[in-house]
């Protein structure tokens, strides 16, 4: 006669399909990426696109260079990018050293308060200005 709850093996059934399940999604997604379906393989394709830069204009707004060919048809392409559409605004011939990066021209830059307390700023602000004076050139 068999007992009212079944043996504890059929108990324990769910709990290993569950877990065999769980272990194989993540093996299928390792094997999905080392056959390289799906676009997911690390390996450059020969003639594929290359972002060389990116600027972000706004939220939704961004200037993206891209270098397409290969060998003596390589180019840039200056690309206007909206939500909507990308539009090509102009084309350059890749330069020969393509690998090397572009020299950014000096910026000058504001003051940085990254890592100052609000408390600190807020006082700062509450006795006014400190820094130093500007002077008009025509005194």
């Amino acid at each position: 006669m068999m007992s009212p709850l079944g043996s504890p093996l059929s108990s324990l059934t769910p709990l290993l399909w569950l877990a065999l399940v769980l272990v194989s999604i993540p093996v299928a997604l390792w094997l999905l990426r080392r056959s390289g379906y799906a676009g997911l393989s690390a390996r450059p394709v020969p003639g594929a696109m290359r972002v060389v830069s990116q600027s972000v204009l706004s939220p939704q707004h961004r200037l993206v260079t891209v270098e397409v060919g290969e060998g003596a048809d390589r180019c840039w392409l200056v690309l206007g990018m909206t939500g909507q559409q990308i539009a090509v605004l102009h084309r350059l011939p890749a330069p020969s050293d393509a690998l090397a990066p572009v020299p950014v021209p000096p910026v000058t830059t504001l003051p940085s308060i990254a890592g100052t307390s609000f408390g600190y700023l807020l006082s700062q602000w509450r006795r006014g200005p400190q820094g130093p004076t500007v002077q008009s050139h025509g005194q």
